[in-house]
């Protein structure tokens, strides 16, 4: 484990003893500290900003509930990860229609992140990308953006999925693959029609 991913296990862990005991601020600060990675992985799996921000709520509200029960086998941050990823597929399942590719693209590349304005083959590329994730498959979907984006670790990504390791790692290579693949080609069209 990276030191900084050690120092942030321990500091939530810490944090997650307080709010265990009753400190308001220390679930305060758990809750800024995970909300942005709990906001990415609804908007991925619901596709749009409305239902990922019920999501997030009802994720921290779940967690304030059931804190007293956490015994640390995960980290808070998976453990947190994994209500909120229930809690998206209930959200599906209650609409009862799966999102548009269009809408999963949207939620697919974090908001600080974006092309620059003067470069319109910027701006095209980052389109095929952010259609090539979005047909992807969900779970390796959101393995792939679990690591690339969030960087969680393949254990973490497997806890979160409710798969094993190995499951989680071959979820990420054919995403890979898919993605190589896909992208190859949108390239090599893309060069011919110039």
């Amino acid at each position: 484990m990276k030191p900084t991913a050690r120092m942030t296990t321990d500091e939530d862990a810490t944090l997650v003893a307080h709010a265990q005991a009753g400190d308001r601020a220390a679930f305060d600060a758990l809750v800024v500290r995970h909300a942005r990675s709990v906001g990415r992985l609804a908007r991925r799996v619901v596709g749009n900003v409305e239902d990922a921000e019920d999501v997030v709520q009802e994720t921290f509200v779940r967690v304030y509930q059931h804190l007293a029960g956490f015994r640390g086998q995960s980290s808070f941050r998976t453990w947190t990860l994994r209500i909120a990823l229930n809690l998206a597929h209930d959200r599906l399942r209650a609409r009862s229609r799966a999102p548009s590719p269009h809408d999963l693209a949207a939620g697919v590349a974090p908001h600080d992140v974006r092309p620059p304005d003067h470069a319109a083959t910027h701006r095209d590329d980052r389109a095929a990308l952010d259609r090539a994730v979005a047909e992807l498959p969900p779970r390796q979907r959101l393995a792939l953006l679990m690591k690339v984006v969030d960087g969680l670790t393949h254990v973490d990504i497997a806890k979160v999925l409710g798969t094993t390791e190995s499951a989680a790692r071959v979820y990420l290579a054919m995403a890979r693959s898919t993605l190589r693949r896909r992208l190859a080609s949108w390239w090599a069209r893309d060069r011919r029609d110039s």
